[in-house]
């Protein structure tokens, strides 16, 4: 099964530092996706990660708040010592 490599992020707001806030994601082969749509990905078990500073394979996850729009987060890992995906590049 193919999986995507997240290597930057956009945000609604370029100073924000919540997940919540990315609106839409560059992989590895220069594709932009919007967050709804890797979502939709995510839910039919269709991988999405990033490699952190350190190397670090992270996974992403898709996350349902009550009452509010699903975005995607960094599944947590020790290993990541903090790291998320608001430490790629943002476009």
């Amino acid at each position: 099964m193919a999986s995507y490599e997240i290597v930057g992020i956009h945000l609604k707001d370029k100073e924000s530092n919540k997940e919540r806030n990315i609106t839409d994601v560059l992989l590895n082969d220069g594709t932009i996706e919007p967050v709804d749509l890797v979502v939709r990905y995510i839910n039919s078990d269709i991988p999405y990660y990033f490699v952190s500073r350190d190397k670090i394979k992270a996974v992403i996850e898709d996350y349902y708040p009550q009452n509010k729009t699903p975005y995607i987060k960094t599944k947590h890992n020790q290993l990541l010592n903090g790291q998320s995906m608001l430490n790629l590049p943002r476009f």
